[in-house]
């Protein structure tokens, strides 16, 4: 089991908040190893929340250069060691939610992609492909402001969550709960954890910090 780490954070703490939040969830650095540090999947995109936000690349700055990493690139090259994924906690109109998994999926590209697969296999199939390799990868989840109800386009309100950690399928199950989603109701993470990429059902133990955020509201049954 690896940690998933929760943390309540405000405005005024937030970049000391990534770094312990990190540190929660178990991540370290060995000084001087490369480490990439890549921004959220549409970080360039536009819409609200759309971007990774000034702070949140910040503090994981921050928490690479506490434990003596290296510096860091923003993509993997043949010498990275450790990947930091910077991930936006919001829905997705055709998976529900799969932010983690997606992040994964995008370094590996379009490579053996095909058309008759649906989308939710080729993320899967993507995310295998980055998990083979030897790099390390972690991930810090801002959820500190999500869209209401669960649905892409609502518009957002405070949440001020962060969640780090290694296991993709466990940290978008815990984003979904955050989003007031059954993660069991997702086809994308039930497909992920039957090809043995995480765990669907994190088990108490693995949950540290302000756990009980991910409980606050009965989830309801993505459609």
């Amino acid at each position: 089991m690896t940690p998933l780490a929760v943390v309540w954070t405000r405005p005024e703490t937030v970049r000391d908040d990534i770094v312990r939040v990190l540190a929660m969830s178990g991540y370290t650095a060995t000084p001087g190893e490369v480490t990439a540090v890549i921004d959220a999947p549409g970080a360039n995109r536009r819409g609200p929340g759309a971007a990774t936000s000034p702070w949140q690349v910040e503090g994981a700055l921050a928490a690479v250069a506490a434990h003596g990493g290296g510096e860091p690139s923003r993509r993997i090259t043949a010498l990275t060691r450790a990947a930091l994924h910077l991930v936006v906690a919001r829905p997705d109109a055709e998976l529900g939610v799969g932010c983690c998994l997606q992040a994964l999926a995008g370094v590996a590209g379009t490579e053996g992609r095909h058309e008759r697969d649906s989308v939710a296999r080729r993320v899967v199939a993507g995310t295998r492909r980055v998990l083979a390799s030897d790099v390390e990868h972690w991930f810090l989840v801002d959820a500190t402001l999500i869209p209401g109800g669960g649905r892409p386009d609502s518009t957002l309100q405070p949440r001020n969550l962060l969640l780090a950690g290694r296991d993709p399928v466990a940290l978008d199950a815990a984003v979904a709960r955050v989003l007031g989603l059954d993660p069991f109701s997702l086809p994308l993470l039930s497909l992920a954890a039957d090809a043995g990429l995480g765990d669907l059902a994190s088990h108490p133990s693995a949950q540290i910090g302000d756990v009980a955020e991910l409980y606050r509201r009965p989830p309801a049954v993505w459609r």
